[in-house]
């Protein structure tokens, strides 16, 4: 099994980066398991700690029904803003 992070090395995971977070979690919030996402252990448990503590400064929502379709709808309304 390989790691992503040691593979392009990545060594801290940033909470304020909620796009590459999107990745970790399934389309109902929830972080997905190692044997999903191919993660060491370590990476694992810093990418959880990292999602949770977007959670908590609501950078990401705790509960929805569709989290893919809102993360794009909220990167589409930000570009909009800034390309006027």
């Amino acid at each position: 099994m390989y790691c992503r992070f040691k593979k392009w090395g990545i060594r801290y995971i940033d909470y304020k980066e909620v796009n590459f977070l999107v990745r970790f979690l399934n389309d109902q919030g929830h972080i997905l398991p190692r044997r999903y996402t191919g993660n060491s252990a370590k990476a694992q448990k810093a990418v959880s700690i990292a999602i949770k503590r977007a959670k908590q400064m609501a950078l990401l929502p705790y509960n929805v029904d569709n989290l893919k379709s809102l993360m794009a709808k909220k990167y589409e309304s930000n570009t909009n803003k800034t390309n006027k």
